[in-house]
């Protein structure tokens, strides 16, 4: 006699498999549905990795707090796509090799050492925010990729990084319309910095290196603040401002680069209190553009301001020494299309010009 139980549905394999899909298909339309406002759950965006940490150890540790690592999610990937804005994650030290998208208001923070915890990525960018406030706290963020795309690519959104590190083989940080505070953080890559459209950034007690550029700012709208910083180790410029950018430097570095900052196509740039020494060409390259150097130390350079076209420069109470050329240097042709104007300044003397010398005037 044939056993009817054999013929439910609760005792064919296939029947429980198909039972299975229905509750982790009613599990995710109620998740969908409650925490995020969601369209009905589908089998198209079924995501078995969420299905799986759902049923495992990837829950908030309590309200609005989520842990990634041996005591939370497997991935950072899955805690972000469960986390809602507000919400902040904390990574155990170790390495995650994931490329995100953000476009909500989320803290990610290291738990352990500084730079301990490391997210790390090989493709195009390993961290791409799209909306939203993000925080970045005590974290190392890494792009490998040979395409040489960003490390983190910011537009339309707010940024807080503070004692980060960011290292890439292309570029560090890309800022796009969008507002940053960066402090006690250290930026790496080709092009370590690179700030334009309306974008608003401050950075502070930190460290930039570029080696083809530093920082690249430009934009009517844009403009950086850097306070007690140092630029470095580019073999262009340390700053690269253009387009109508206005950069406010305080209390900073700019050393060993080929040129300190280089000011074209309209930028406006003022360096107060800081040291702009050990670059291999001039400290400053001046085209069509304006600066202002005020208590500023400009030495160990080839020379300490040099245009390249029209400009405007304004020097007063700085020091220009040990240069291996003329403190200022203004080529022939360009002495009625060059505004020079300082006061109260120890070795700047006279501007060697191919033609004239145009001396120091209040």
């Amino acid at each position: 006699m044939t056993d009817s139980s054999s013929d439910t549905l609760f005792g064919d394999s296939w029947g429980q498999i198909f039972m299975l899909l229905a509750i982790v298909s009613g599990l995710f339309s109620a998740q969908f549905y409650i925490e995020r406002g969601a369209p009905r759950f589908t089998l198209k965006n079924l995501r078995w990795d969420r299905a799986l940490e759902l049923f495992g150890s990837c829950r908030p540790q309590a309200p609005g707090r989520w842990a990634v690592g041996a005591s939370g999610c497997s991935t950072l990937s899955a805690a972000l796509s469960m986390a809602k804005d507000g919400d902040e994650i904390a990574l155990a030290p170790g390495v995650y090799r994931e490329g995100l998208e953000i476009s909500r208001s989320v803290a990610l923070i290291g738990s352990g050492a500084p730079g301990s915890s490391l997210i790390e990525y090989s493709g195009r960018r390993t961290l791409s925010i799209s909306g939203g406030h993000v925080q970045l706290r005590n974290v190392a963020i890494a792009n490998t990729g040979a395409g040489g795309d960003w490390a983190i690519a910011i537009s339309d959104a707010r940024l807080t990084m503070a004692n980060v590190v960011v290292r890439s083989d292309g570029g560090g940080v890309r800022a796009v319309d969008s507002d940053l505070d960066v402090s006690e953080t250290s930026l790496e890559g080709r092009t370590a910095f690179s700030i334009e459209g309306r974008s608003q950034v401050r950075f502070g007690n930190g460290r930039i290196s570029g080696s083809e550029a530093g920082i690249r700012i430009s934009g009517e709208n844009t403009q950086l603040t850097l306070s007690k910083a140092e630029v470095t180790g580019s073999r262009a410029a340390g700053l690269d401002a253009s387009r109508f950018a206005v950069v406010r430097i305080e209390d900073s570095w700019l050393t060993e680069n080929s040129v300190a900052a280089t000011i074209h196509s309209g930028a406006d740039v003022r360096i107060d209190r800081s040291t702009l020494a050990k670059n291999k060409n001039c400290a400053l390259l001046i085209n069509a553009g304006s600066a202002t150097l005020n208590r500023t130390l400009v030495s160990e350079s080839r020379c300490g301001a040099g245009f390249s076209g029209s400009g405007t420069l304004q020097v007063d109470a700085s020091r220009f020494t040990r240069l291996s050329g003329p403190a200022l240097e203004i080529p022939g042709g360009l002495e009625n299309k060059v505004t020079f104007r300082g006061s109260g300044n120890v070795g700047l003397g006279a501007a060697r010009t191919e033609t004239a010398n145009a001396a120091e005037v209040p």
